[in-house]
């Protein structure tokens, strides 16, 4: 009967022989592939003496075809840009024309408002500074004289509105 380190052996030898079988596929892919590689550097290397030998004007004069054709293709896009570039100057300088005169009209318009308001507060202040009210009692005599029987205003109604009259309108 097998002890347990010669069991741990036979296992360690059969993942040893595994292993090294795996080891021997990875290299002989490896070889393969090395050997691929060197037969495509030798066809390239082939290749590169003989257009050494005989060079052909061909593909030059095609490279010159394509340089000219990129050339006029960036002259074309220069313009385009060039022409979208000034459009949009154009139209800031529209923009900004449009900004500055719409902010002077505010700013105009403003300052009228402003004169306005103010001439507006000194007529009121002068119209109510100039006016001697008549008394309460009196202001009642002549209304219930102009309505009759019909006016319900009490004296105090009348004072009330005297009082609004003569303070500074802001009630």
């Amino acid at each position: 009967m097998p002890t347990e380190n010669q069991q741990d052996y036979d296992q360690l030898l059969e993942s040893s022989s595994t292993t090294i079988d795996n080891q021997r596929k990875v290299v002989a892919l490896l070889q393969s592939r090395l050997r691929e590689e060197r037969e495509e550097r030798e066809k390239v290397e082939a290749q590169v003496a003989e257009l050494k030998q005989n060079p052909q004007p061909q593909p030059q004069h095609q490279l010159y075809a394509k340089i000219e054709e990129l050339e006029e293709r960036n002259r074309l896009l220069c313009i385009k840009s060039r022409e979208e570039k000034q459009k949009l100057e154009e139209k800031i300088k529209t923009l900004e024309y449009r900004d500055e005169s719409q902010s002077r009209r505010l700013a105009e318009k403003q300052n009228r408002l402003d004169e306005l308001e103010s001439v507006a507060e000194l007529q009121q202040k002068s119209a109510t500074a100039n006016k001697d009210l008549p008394e309460a009692a009196n202001v009642l005599k002549k209304l219930r004289k102009a309505l009759g029987k019909k006016s319900t205003a009490s004296l105090s109604d009348i004072e009330t509105i005297l009082e609004i009259i003569e303070g500074d309108g802001n009630e």
